[in-house]
This record gives structure tokens, C-alpha cells and sequence, in this order.
């Protein structure tokens, strides 16, 4: 592209974008594409057909959205955006993976659609603070780096969460079964301390969102994130997020200090959107001493290996004098059932349910209850006595039918708008 043709596409674009932030209408596409043609007109430029077309269709996808990845973001069959550069852009498309045709024009065009994403919501990313982290106003999460410490150039993460998801939606897409689901809604209602295991984009956070529809009616839920993309059913529930130090190192509060806090706040419940960190010293401790109920998740490989390697690793993080057998009692004594969340084939399944029991041999005992076997999640055991009296003292017994919602109409089928005003604070 001709520098002249380049220089011409800032002027129209700061124009278009002047016209329409002070406009008390917002143009639209029909309305703007006439009001790009008159400014080409002002510049004098002279364009073939083809050339001319293309040049507006950008500048459209530019005021009116983020470029080459406006169409990706509307669409609701997108879950994940996977930017590598400005010329190397992957989404996952129904479970499956594809890499695309669309480009920035160059690193200049990313960064500054970048800008444009974060400014409402009070992020930066520059080189005093080369990496990003922001819950953007629909609820999407967005990880950026930028160089020096990317070193190919922009790299960008936008993961998309469908919103009012149930149960029965999991059960519809395979993710659970009936019975299994039902044993999860129990469990939630009866107060059992629960913890989902898995990989990166497994459907930890989905199913988190879908159990949260199970805690009592007044149950006072304290809601801990980093940074926040639950989308928590409960009515009482207190949203806190982590934030990282200012320029000057300060400011900071983490994880394990909004923890410490909420055990002043008098929940019932704490739910930890992950744990990474000696954070898991203190949401142990609280799921042993009065907030039953609580979740949270954890990148691990399994329930089994959740127990006795990565948890016990976190809480050494926190706690360096503990010894290793007194860890693995916490762990035992902590939590009550751990579920584990993989992708198959593109697919998020649940591929164990377990019941955690005692500490025994230096090591922490597990009981699968499901398991995925022969293409599905399968019961293979019933919970133990001591869970059924737990779930029964909060009111819980695991042969009656806890009733679940109906599903509810599929609100992502519709376009999402990204609304900036204020910057928002949906989830």
C-alpha cells in the first residue's frame, strides 16, 4: 500500500471516528460507508473499483468495531481468538480449531486496535508494562504481550464465554450425563467443598457457572478472581479482583490477600476462580473452618494428582514450614469431592468425578465415583457414608431429585455488542 494511500487512511479514520463519537445517533454501516466516500473524495484519492471497496470495508470494520477480528468477536460460534502476529490469526470455531485469512495490516494497525479495546477499561500496554490481563465489558478475557517480551511481535489471547449457561446445556453437548449432573447439583446444595481440575480452556470456569445455580437462596457467597470472568447465578454474592503493583511497585493486592480479607466479610461460601499460588494455604483453611460450600479450580492432570502433587506444591509455596505429611491432611480434610475437565476431539468433557477421602500411607485417597470410559462418563461407585451424612446435614439427600432450571434460550445466537461507556463491569 502507497504511503500516501496510508496517510490518507489515519485522516479518514480520526475524522470517521470524531463524526461518530460526537454524533447522537450512531451511523450505520450504509450510513458510514456514504460518509467514507465523501472524506476519500475530500482527500482527492483516486482508486480502482476493487481497491476503493476493499480500502472502505476497513476502515468500516475500524470505527465501527476491531478490524479484522470485528467478525470473529460477533460471532457467537467463536470461543477463542488467537492472535500470532498481525498476520497470523487461529480461532476455535465449534470445539475446532482454524487458522484464518485475516490480517492487520501491520504490528502499528494490532497495537492500535489493541488500544482501542483497553482504553475503556482502564488498561495500558506499552513498554513500561509489556503484558496485559483485562475482563473486557462482555465478559471476555484478554491476555496481550507485547515486545520485548513477545519477541515475534503482538501477540494477543481473547477467550469468549457463553453467557447463561445451565446444567442441562452440559448434559445437551455431551459434557455430562444426567446422573452425573444430578450428583454435582446435590453435592453444591449440601454444601460439599468442591475443586475442578484441568487444562487450559477444559470448562473449569463453565462448570463453576453452572454449579454456582445450586447454593442456597441466601447463601452469602464472597467471589475471588484474576482476573474476574465468572458468571455466578447466586443473589448474594461480592465480587473481588486482584490487581498487579503500579509503575512504582505499589498497590498491589493479590489472590491470597483478598482471601485473607473475605474471611472478615462472614460468608458462607468462598469461591476462588483459580488457584496458582500459596493462596491454596488459605482456601484450605477456610473450607476447614466454617465455609462450607466453597470451590474453586486448578490446573492439574487429575483428581488424584490435584491432591497429592499440585495442591501440596501451592501450599508449600505459601506455607514453607508445613510438613508434607501435614499438607496432605489439609488437602484431605479440606475438600470433599474433585472433579477433572478435559477436551476430547475438540469436545469439553468431565472425565472424573471423585470423592476425597482420608490420608493414609503418606499419600491422599481418592475414589472415582464417574469415569469416562467407552466414549463416556460412567458411574462406577457410590459416595461414602460420611459424605452422604454431610450432604444430609445441610439438608440434602442424594436420592431425592434436586429440580434443575429449565434451559433457557440460547442468548449468544444474536450478535454480541461490545458497549465501552463506562467500561462496564459485566462478566
Amino acid at each position: 500500500m502507497s504511503q500516501d494511500l496510508e496517510n490518507a487512511r489515519k485522516i479518514i479514520l480520526a475524522e470517521m471516528e470524531r463524526q461518530t463519537k460526537n454524533a447522537e445517533k450512531k451511523p450505520n454501516r450504509e450510513e458510514l460507508q456514504v460518509q467514507i466516500l465523501d472524506a476519500i473524495h475530500r482527500q482527492g484519492l483516486r482508486l480502482d473499483f476493487q481497491v476503493r471497496d476493499q480500502f472502505i470495508e476497513e476502515l468500516i470494520e475500524d470505527v465501527m468495531g476491531y478490524g479484522p477480528i470485528e467478525t470473529f468477536i460477533q460471532n457467537p460460534e467463536v470461543t477463542e481468538i488467537w492472535i500470532y502476529g498481525y498476520d497470523k490469526i487461529v480461532i476455535e470455531q465449534n470445539g475446532e480449531r482454524k487458522k484464518t485469512n485475516a490480517v492487520f495490516r501491520d504490528d502499528d494497525h494490532l497495537r492500535n486496535t489493541l488500544e482501542k479495546i483497553l482504553a475503556p477499561v482502564g488498561k495500558r500496554l506499552d513498554e513500561s508494562e509489556p503484558r496485559v490481563d483485562a475482563r473486557l465489558p462482555d465478559g471476555s478475557r484478554l491476555n496481550a504481550v507485547i515486545p520485548p517480551i513477545a519477541v515475534d511481535g503482538t501477540q494477543v489471547t481473547i477467550r469468549k464465554f457463553k453467557k447463561s449457561l445451565t446444567l442441562d446445556d452440559l448434559i445437551q453437548s455431551g459434557t455430562l450425563t444426567e446422573e452425573s449432573a444430578d450428583f454435582l447439583s446435590k453435592a453444591v446444595s449440601g454444601r460439599a467443598n468442591l475443586m475442578v481440575s484441568g487444562g487450559t480452556s477444559s470448562g473449569k470456569t463453565t462448570l463453576l457457572n453452572c454449579l454456582s445455580e445450586y447454593w442456597g437462596e441466601m447463601d452469602s457467597v464472597v467471589v475471588i478472581e484474576d482476573p474476574a470472568e465468572l458468571n455466578l447465578k447466586g443473589k448474594w454474592v461480592r465480587r473481588m479482583e486482584a490487581r498487579g503493583p503500579n509503575l512504582q511497585g505499589e498497590g498491589e493486592v493479590s489472590i491470597r490477600h483478598l482471601v485473607k480479607n473475605s474471611l472478615r466479610q462472614a460468608p458462607d461460601r468462598i469461591i476462588v476462580g483459580e488457584i496458582r499460588d500459596g493462596t491454596a494455604v488459605d482456601m484450605l483453611q477456610a473450607m476447614m473452618t466454617g465455609h462450607s460450600g466453597s470451590m474453586s479450580t486448578v490446573h492439574a492432570d487429575n483428581v488424584e494428582s490435584m491432591c497429592n502433587n499440585r495442591l501440596p506444591d501451592l501450599v508449600s509455596e505459601g506455607n514453607t514450614t508445613l510438613e508434607p505429611e501435614v499438607i496432605l491432611k489439609r488437602v484431605a480434610d479440606a475438600l470433599d469431592i474433585g472433579v477433572h475437565a478435559e477436551q476430547i476431539n475438540g469436545d469439553r468433557r468431565v472425565v472424573q468425578i471423585a470423592e476425597i477421602l482420608n490420608m493414609e500411607n503418606g499419600k491422599v485417597q481418592t475414589r472415582n465415583l464417574f469415569e469416562w470410559q467407552n466414549g463416556q462418563l460412567e458411574k462406577v461407585a457410590e459416595p461414602s457414608k460420611a459424605l452422604q451424612d454431610k450432604l444430609e446435614h445441610f439438608g440434602v439427600v442424594l436420592n431425592e431429585t434436586v429440580p434443575r432450571s429449565e434451559p433457557e434460550l440460547d442468548k449468544t445466537a444474536e450478535a454480541i455488542t461490545w458497549t465501552w461507556e463506562g467500561g462496564g463491569d459485566a462478566v
